[in-house]
């Protein structure tokens, strides 16, 4: 699809075109960008699901140092590529990430910030994936310590080398170092600390990263503009005197200056001012020189003005009469924008009009709407979050913005070395000195972002990775609840759902005390946002409302007169100088509500606004007598603002015409308090989170410590070792305890009873076995003694052999007899356990030893190289338990062919394992119940209490024993010991 563009027609919106975003393939564009990220992260979910974790390294340490190298190495570059893509992301784009202007972000910037949440995404999975593959290694820490510090060491060289160096990589070890902790102790998914401190990890990384990138993307975009302030051009100003000129040609006022003999160019130069050099014009001096002839030029003294003129700017005089409506740009300082122009004045022969338009010293603004400004021409609207200067010999020549600049360039002299620009700070601004020519500098400032604009990115950051982490949470449990009940789906509810999530009572108090906090701030934040909006509303509502009354008063001051609205060649000079008393666009409109009159109409003869009176003012004043009337919102293409209107009346009430002042102003103004507001309050809201979740964290804490404390009791009740708990409170958490106390008092009386029971019937049991085994040699014995008296009586001459032979036989039936009371008494009395601490090899290697060079099997032991393999126990009796095991094995082994017996020696950081397996014939499934039993046995000799000496010596160890067995395959046992840490037991 990204090869090939298919389908077309998707891939010719503007999220695949170049215009938002462009860079190098396959990122080609935005949208390419989103399916690419996708992408990565469906492959990415798909093996973390599917992989399962094994141990790579197959017990050799070497290769598991080299694997645990190769990981580590991956996530450095996942770690570079994420970070350039979103470099790239920031600088080449036009889409606006800065979020503390969070109004204007576009879908475009939503887009964004959801790859940049995928990216991360997927590089947390690859990082859960590759450190459960880490986590098989079973490194000791102090392996792991090394190997962390190593990895830091190199990779901190490498960046210092490179001058590239930077504290993130610092805090991805830190996220590294909680997934390990957290995989470690066998958690399917991270708690709620450890997520929300993950949370805190990315969203500082993403923010500050943010704030770097748009830093970087300002400065480059600074130099553009200072560029663009060397340019002598004015692109507007020349489209704009087009339509000036042909006005200014037929202007009645104009002509008849030329025609009349009482000629005062200063009156005439102020009129034309005020009419047709305002709005965007505002922001030049213009001079007006008319000129009749050539042959006046030498003897009006009005005409030394053109004089000076022509010699100042350097045109070839001939080609200046020569002209005729014409624009000519001087040579001149660089940045300073001037022109003169040549207007012909229609109906008089050789009559013209010389203007010498350049730029004022200092320039605070215009009224002139942004919406006209719309292009690439339009630097003036580039410029509002800007103050610049124009220097030429160290003087001040032009300067515009918020920024006091000095007269002379004092605090910016500097020798320029290799480079035509830097930037340094001062007086909370940062300056990029541009040198536009030998002797001239071009000064661009910006304000710097103080500290809380910084922390309301990190804010919005922040929230922006809270909803991404909540919502890829519930599609997750959504995704395995659908997959575990597809086939009930049709049955199932919410609560089944929600039940399915498996939260922790805990988490749940967590949740449901963020949940209620922040449901209370999204709550008053909007009752605080509502009033804002509604104060900044009638705040504008009063602003306009002064204006429309000021010029109002003016207008019935000067232009009303015997009750008639006076319309004469004065009218546009004084309708200009309303407009500038009172700061703002005007438009009156007639009794009928036809305009008569605007400081902008452009927008009317452009047609972008109606000629006529919007009706519902009209109405309204007309109809039901309103003095005034404030519009709700206006539309100008894009641009939204309010309009005031106002009646002109006369003595008699009636209704002379209307005024109208747009406040074209009211967009912009409400956006940008409005996204002071919200960064002001997002910094607040977003202390109160952390706080609230750490409050959550300590009082669910408090909360379920007492539950989990109980839970540990009742998993390690066992019969006659059990210890009551002691609670002070008298809560429910007390009744609690007390019930537990009761129940395990309870349980010491049953277990009592019962064992007395059991030990009844096992004594019952075993003297039924120890009847049965004496008498097995006790019949025999009496035989022989029978057959012995009766040839004594008979005087048998065979007497002497007959009793040899029968003396051997009553001895190996006495010793029989001895056996079965040994092993009997061995059982009864175990011998008192001296535990030690003991490497538990090199029992298993006296083991291996003692049996290694019987017949009937291949003895084999196989260890792990773990460092830790020491135990607590009787040394002896688990010596006898393994012998017992093994000789099992033995006795179990088929007769027609050669077994194995295998014993593995593995570990953990806790314990270490064993198992004994072999091939021998294996245990009945109706005999594993009874293996462990002191009478079981399973073969034709011996009491059947070697099995039940082996469990109890394992237990007396502190471990346990288990067994898998397959009839007619083999048996393989089980034992886990826990290991001594650093000597304590």
């Amino acid at each position: 699809m990204l090869e090939f563009s298919i389908p077309g027609e998707f891939y010719r919106t503007k999220l695949f075109g170049p215009t938002i975003y462009a860079s190098a393939y396959p990122n080609n564009s935005l949208g390419d960008l989103l399916l690419n990220s996708l992408l990565a992260f469906g492959i990415t979910w798909y093996f973390t699901r599917k992989l399962q974790p094994t141990d790579l390294s197959y017990g050799k340490k070497p290769i598991a140092y080299a694997v645990t190298a190769f990981g580590l190495f991956a996530v450095y570059k996942l770690c570079v590529l994420q970070y350039s893509i979103f470099e790239g992301l920031i600088i080449n784009s036009r889409i606006e990430f800065d979020l503390s202007k969070v109004l204007d972000l576009t879908s475009y910037s939503i887009v964004g910030l959801a790859i940049v949440g995928l990216i991360i995404y997927t590089f947390f999975l690859i990082c859960f994936l590759i450190v459960r593959f880490f986590v098989q290694f079973n490194f000791t820490e102090k392996e792991k310590l090394s190997i962390f510090l190593i990895a830091l060491g190199i990779i901190t060289i490498y960046l210092i080398i490179r001058q590239s160096f930077t504290v993130y990589y610092l805090l991805i070890a830190l996220f590294i170092i909680i997934l390990e902790r957290s995989i470690r102790s066998g958690k399917p998914v991270l708690d709620f600390p450890e997520r929300t401190l993950v949370l805190l990890i990315f969203s500082t990384i993403v923010a500050s990263s943010l704030n770097n990138f748009l830093a970087e993307k300002e400065k480059e975009n600074r130099k553009l503009l200072a560029l663009k302030l060397e340019d002598p051009n004015d692109p507007i100003a020349e489209f704009l005197f087009t339509d000036i000129r042909k006005k200014i040609k037929t202007d009645p006022v104009v002509v008849n200056y030329f025609l009349s003999d009482n000629k005062n160019r200063l009156l005439l130069n102020e009129r034309l001012q005020k009419i047709y050099f305002g709005g965007y014009f505002s922001r030049y001096e213009v001079n007006t020189f008319p000129l009749i002839d050539t042959v006046r030029l030498q003897k009006d003294n009005e005409a030394s003005g053109i004089k000076l003129l022509i010699k100042d700017s350097g045109i070839d005089s001939a080609q200046l009469f020569r002209s005729s409506d014409t624009l000519f740009q001087p040579k001149g300082i660089p940045g300073i924008q001037r022109y003169i122009a040549v207007v012909s004045v229609n109906g008089i022969k050789n009559a013209k009009l010389f203007f010498d338009i350049h730029s004022k010293l200092a320039e605070h603004g215009s009224r002139f709407p942004q919406l006209l400004l719309e292009g690439n021409i339009n630097v003036n609207k580039e410029l509002e979050n800007y103050s610049y200067a124009l220097y030429n010999n160290g003087k001040l020549l032009t300067n515009k913005g918020t920024y006091s600049y000095r007269v002379n360039n004092a605090e910016f002299k500097t020798n320029f070395k290799s480079e035509d620009s830097y930037f340094f700070n001062l007086k909370g601004y940062n300056h990029l000195i541009y040198k536009a020519g030998k002797n001239t500098e071009i000064v661009v400032s910006r304000k710097n972002n103080n500290f809380f604009t910084d922390l309301a990115i990190f804010s919005y950051v922040l929230g922006f990775a809270i909803i991404y982490a909540s919502l890829i949470f519930f599609f997750r449990g959504v995704f395995n609840f659908t997959v575990t009940n597809y086939d009930q789906l049709s049955t199932l509810n919410p609560k089944q759902f929600l039940t399915s999530l498996n939260l922790l009572f805990k988490t749940r108090i967590q949740l449901s005390m963020i949940i209620a906090v922040m449901a209370s701030i999204v709550v008053i934040g909007w009752v605080t946002l509502s009033n804002v909006r509604a104060q900044y509303k009638d705040q504008q509502t009063r602003l306009i409302i002064e204006r429309i009354n000021l010029a109002n008063v003016n207008f019935n001051a000067q232009l009303i007169q015997n009750d008639t609205l006076v319309i004469n060649d004065e009218f546009p000079m004084k309708f200009a100088s309303f407009a500038e008393v009172s700061s703002s666009d005007v438009n009156l409109y007639g009794p009928d509500g036809h305009l008569i009159r605007s400081t902008q109409p452009k927008l009317f003869d452009r047609g972008l606004v109606s000629e006529y009176i919007n009706p519902k003012p009209f109405y309204d004043i007309d109809e039901n007598g309103f003095t005034e009337y404030i519009t709700e919102e206006e539309q100008l293409g894009k641009l939204n603002y309010i309009s005031a209107y106002a009646p002109i009346l006369n003595s008699r009430n009636k209704i002379l015409g209307y005024i109208n002042i747009p406040y074209f102003e009211n967009e912009q103004d409400y956006k940008t308090k409005i996204s002071s507001f919200l960064s002001s309050i997002i910094n607040v809201y977003s202390f109160v989170f952390l706080a609230i979740g750490i409050i959550a964290f300590v009082f669910a804490n408090s909360i379920t410590a007492p539950l989990a404390m109980l839970l540990q009791n009742f998993k390690t009740t066992q019969i006659g070792k059990n210890t009551p708990i002691e609670w002070e409170s008298n809560d429910e958490i007390g009744a609690m305890v007390q019930e537990y106390n009761n129940m395990i008092s309870a349980l010491e009386l049953s277990a009592h009873k019962l064992a007395m029971s059991e030990r009844e019937n096992a004594w019952k049991e075993m003297a039924k076995q120890i009847a049965h085994e004496i008498k097995n040699p006790l019949t025999p014995l009496r035989l022989g003694i029978q057959h012995l008296e009766r040839s004594w009586r008979d005087k048998d001459p065979n007497f002497d052999q007959k009793f040899e032979k029968f003396s051997k036989s009553f001895i190996q039936q006495i010793d029989s007899l001895s056996f079965i009371a040994s092993e009997f008494s061995s059982f009864a009395k175990m011998p008192e356990t001296r535990n030690e601490v003991f490497d538990v090899k090199e029992i298993l290697e006296q083991t291996v030893n003692i049996f290694k060079e019987t017949d009937s099997a291949d003895v084999t032991f196989r260890s792990w190289n773990y460092t830790n393999t020491n135990v607590y126990a009787d040394k002896d009796q688990l010596l006898r338990s393994f012998n017992n095991l093994v000789k099992n094995a033995l006795q179990a082994m088929p007769t027609n062919e050669k077994g194995i017996i295998m014993i593995d020696l593995t570990g953990s950081e806790n314990e270490v394992s064993i198992t004994i397996s072999d091939t021998g014939s294996g245990i009945a499934d109706e005999m594993r119940e009874k293996v462990f039993t002191p009478n079981f046995t399973t073969k034709s000799s011996g009491m059947g209490i070697g099995l039940a000496f082996v469990k109890n010596s394992i237990e007396n160890a502190g471990g346990m024993i288990r067994f898998n067995s397959v009839s007619g395959v083999g048996t393989t046992f089980y034992i886990n010991l826990p290991v001594v840490k650093n000597g304590h037991i």
